[in-house]
């Protein structure tokens, strides 16, 4: 079958290249998650030409765990999840990759659907202080303060499936909508993620919210 040929070229590859073993389970590991959790060429055949409507219903199917269990996302209506499922772009990645990296500015954040990452804040990346597993998100902060520079290592721990959301696609959807970023904003910011100036929070609470985006909320 499909499977097993693939495996098959692999293995005359690493063959070829003379690889050791360490190095050739890590290679089958790597393609063995890949195919059994998320093969780009089935995803790809399967999407290819679908209407947005029926791309919309299996997006929503795929991300239903974290958009109703995310705090960030769940009081979003369903219009703009809708929107956000359809820019999520899906990758895997193996452990010890580092994904975030401190000090570089941020153009993309993380849904984990598979695997646990942790969060590590010493500069030679050793100090584990944090995990982030399925269902949960990272790198989030770059979405609202585009020149902050990143302040943590994000390095997978597990073989992942990260739904990557970029900076670029999240201002296409929320760009016209200040309200609802700045209620976002205020979700993060009560996690302590972020600091925000005593004056900048009082000024927000003196802004009263646009009627017809305050609309497009559900309450929870």
């Amino acid at each position: 079958n499909r499977r097993n040929e693939h495996l098959a070229l692999l293995q005359a590859a690493m063959s070829q290249l003379h690889l050791p073993r360490n190095i050739s389970e890590e290679v089958f590991f790597f393609h063995n998650f890949r195919q059994k959790h998320h093969d780009p060429d089935i995803y790809q055949n399967l999407m290819c030409e679908l209407p947005r409507s029926t791309l919309v219903k299996i997006k929503m199917f795929m991300f239903q765990s974290f958009v109703t269990q995310s705090d960030l996302l769940r009081s979003l209506p369903e219009v703009l999840i809708e929107e956000l499922v359809l820019e999520l772009e899906e990758d895997v990645h193996a452990p010890l990759e580092i994904l975030i990296a401190p000090g570089e500015i941020g153009t993309e954040m993380f849904f984990i659907i598979r695997g646990e990452c942790k969060i590590l804040l010493d500069d030679a990346a050793k100090t584990e202080v944090s995990r982030k597993r399925q269902n949960q998100y990272f790198g989030e902060i770059c979405m609202f303060y585009p020149d902050k520079p990143r302040t943590a290592w994000v390095v997978a721990d597990t073989y992942c499936v990260l739904a990557r959301l970029t900076k670029r696609a999240f201002d296409s959807i929320f760009s016209e909508l200040p309200t609802v970023r700045q209620m976002m904003l205020d979700q993060i910011e009560g996690f302590k993620n972020v600091k925000v100036a005593p004056q900048t929070a009082q000024r927000r609470r003196k802004e009263p919210p646009k009627e017809e985006e305050s609309s497009l909320f559900r309450k929870v």
